[in-house]
């Protein structure tokens, strides 16, 4: 990846949003480069975490476009790849709402405080949660305002994924531990 070019205008990390409630990217004076090599091991997923953003396939970006125009946020990047290797499209991708939506008169989680004094949910493995629908308001993927690095999809993105093929992703129910 081409680092010390997406840092050389003292602009945060890439794995980085401008802050964790303002989701998107930074402007950054070239597109973020990666390498792509068979010889490096694994074959890359549709989906990847790269710190609080994903890298995506080309197709998975297809999906979430059909799912919302909304919800997700696009950054293109440059791949280099092996002379041999078929070109390949990938995106950075981040999950744009950023809600307070826990019911916590419905949900078992562990509440706190953090530094600045701001709540937090605390999610593990034995939370319990369960949203107001009125806040979530039809989005089909979201960040937890409590708690950033946790994002949320219904049944229209889960169900979206599986019918693609998608690779990458794991779900698990929030409502049961």
């Amino acid at each position: 990846m081409n680092s010390d070019a997406l840092m050389s205008a003292g602009l945060r990390p890439l794995i980085n949003a401008p802050d964790s409630l303002n989701r998107s990217f930074c402007e950054y004076p070239v597109l973020p480069r990666f390498y792509v090599s068979r010889r490096l091991g694994r074959k890359l997923a549709d989906f990847q975490k790269n710190g609080y953003f994903w890298i995506i396939s080309d197709r998975a970006r297809q999906v979430l476009l059909s799912i919302s125009e909304t919800d997700f946020s696009f950054l293109a990047t440059e791949v280099e790849v092996d002379p041999d290797q078929e070109p390949l499209t990938l995106w950075l991708c981040d999950v744009l709402p950023v809600l307070d939506a826990v019911d916590e008169s419905r949900s078992e989680v562990s509440v706190g405080r953090s530094t600045s004094g701001k709540r937090i949910h605390y999610v593990g493995g034995l939370s319990k949660l369960f949203f107001d629908e009125a806040i979530v308001n039809g989005h089909h993927a979201f960040r937890l305002e409590t708690n950033p690095d946790f994002v949320i999809v219904d049944d229209v993105f889960r169900e979206a994924f599986k019918r693609a093929g998608l690779k990458g992703l794991s779900f698990r129910c929030a409502s049961k531990p």
